[in-house]
């Protein structure tokens, strides 16, 4: 579990300065172990901060999980 949760975390990293849209809106996708795409993030740019919006798919249910993210790649 620990392994996909940091997994994702560099995913997110390394897909977000490469999936920018414009200056408010970026996307990145989350990949699991197998390297198969399981979800995405969009982050928004807002008055009171950036928004992180998260769909992901096949995560253990009734278990915390966590993802961080990186400044730079």
């Amino acid at each position: 579990m620990r392994k996909l949760v940091a997994i994702a975390g560099l995913a997110l990293a390394v897909a977000m300065p490469a999936a920018a849209q414009d200056a408010a809106t970026a996307k990145a996708e989350f990949v699991n172990m197998a390297g198969e795409k399981n979800g995405t993030a969009t982050l928004t740019e807002t008055a009171q901060g950036v928004l992180i919006e998260l769909e992901v798919t096949g995560l253990p249910a009734g278990e915390s999980v966590a993802f961080h993210v990186h400044e730079t790649g």
